[in-house]
């Protein structure tokens, strides 16, 4: 699971680089390992909470969603 959290880590980091987007303070992730109690794990501003099943199912959904985090 290490893995695909790093993963995560350089594909959002690659976006942003690709969208010349420099983010104006850290991004706080964090994975749970229970399934959220809400249907999409909350996001807000520099700020999400993430399953790792989710992670490891929508894998790509993930990333863009933690992409909009950052504007």
């Amino acid at each position: 699971m290490g893995e695909r959290i790093e993963h995560i880590y350089h594909d959002v980091a690659n976006i942003l680089l690709e969208e010349r987007i420099i983010p104006k303070k850290p991004l706080n992730i964090i994975f749970i390992y229970d399934d959220p109690l809400v249907e999409d794990s909350p996001l807000f501003s520099y700020f999400a909470v993430l399953s790792i099943k989710e992670c490891m199912i929508h894998y790509e959904e993930v990333v863009a969603r933690i992409r909009l985090c950052v504007e």
